[in-house]
């Protein structure tokens, strides 16, 4: 029986990705689920996977790149020992409608899937960026966000049947010499927030500082407080406050789950690794949030 390891979510749904590197989405609480296309059925784009269980496979990508004199070049290359851990993934789903849009990441390939391109079963390539380097990207109502080195990019997918609309391109914020991660927030009204972090190797202790774009001067500065909503860092959104959660924070983890006030720089929570009434270890634990945003 193959297992599924949760690689992102959205409300109740969860992308979930078994050791195979079969995709489908699952719904946790009514236990429903949703197949998605397999990971090598991409329009335009010959892929072949080699699968060897152990959640790992041989992959050949093969793209078209330039016509030269003997008509179109081919080039193909080999992502060896491909796991897991390597896809890099992201989930918008409309509790109401049911809709949804899924976007993975390996390598240089971007490809998508959405409600609607159920009759073509495959993923359709994008190419968000040009001559920049990928950082993150965060999925919200129907839009794609993706941070690179120099920009940050929005593409809409609401349009049917048809290829997402580019509909925001800005700066990105210049790379800060110390800080090990950038990562890419999506606030409730929309608004584009950099989130930088520093990590300690000696220990699993995290520094933040939330960066905001003027919208006048246009320049990013660091602000102290995203007032009544709270940061879930995993999924890049902001959410309001409520129902126990603490406002001003950010919820994240690193061997396990904590809550960071972005004010004060200090961490005021924290979960255990382990839960004294299970066995399980939280190695694979996540932040997740049901219908709050």
């Amino acid at each position: 029986m193959a297992t599924s390891r949760c690689l992102t979510s959205s409300g109740s749904w969860f992308l979930m990705l078994d050791d195979k590197l079969d995709f489908h989405l699952l719904n946790l609480f009514t236990r429903e689920m949703i197949p998605l296309p397999p990971l090598e059925s991409i329009d335009g784009f010959p892929m072949e996977l080699l699968r060897m269980g152990d959640s790992k496979a041989w992959v050949t990508l093969t793209y078209k790149n330039k016509a030269n004199s003997c008509g179109i070049k081919i080039t193909s290359y080999t992502v060896t020992h491909l796991r897991i851990d390597n896809f890099k993934a992201v989930l918008w789903v409309d509790e109401e409608s049911r809709d949804y849009l899924v976007v993975w990441k390996l390598d240089d390939v971007f490809a998508y899937h959405k409600k609607g391109d159920d009759d073509n079963n495959s993923w359709k390539v994008i190419q968000p960026l040009k001559n920049q380097q990928y950082v993150d990207m965060v999925c919200k109502e129907s839009k794609l966000y993706v941070l690179s080195d120099t920009r940050v990019t929005v593409l809409d997918f609401s349009h049917d049947d048809s290829p997402p609309i580019k509909c925001a391109s800005f700066k990105s914020l210049d790379y800060p010499y110390w800080s090990h991660d950038k990562n890419l927030v999506v606030t409730l009204s929309g608004q584009v927030l950099i989130v930088t972090s520093e990590r300690f190797s000696y220990s699993d202790r995290r520094f933040f500082d939330v960066y905001k774009m003027d919208p006048e001067s246009l320049e990013w500065s660091v602000i102290n407080s995203i007032g009544d909503e709270a940061l879930l860092f995993d999924l890049g959104i902001t959410f309001a406050a409520k129902d126990g959660a603490m406002e001003n924070c950010i919820y994240f983890y690193t061997y396990q789950l904590c809550e960071y006030h972005i004010k004060t720089k200090k961490v005021v929570q924290v979960c255990p690794p382990r839960s004294a009434s299970s066995p399980m270890s939280f190695n694979s634990a996540r932040w997740f949030l049901n219908g709050c945003f």
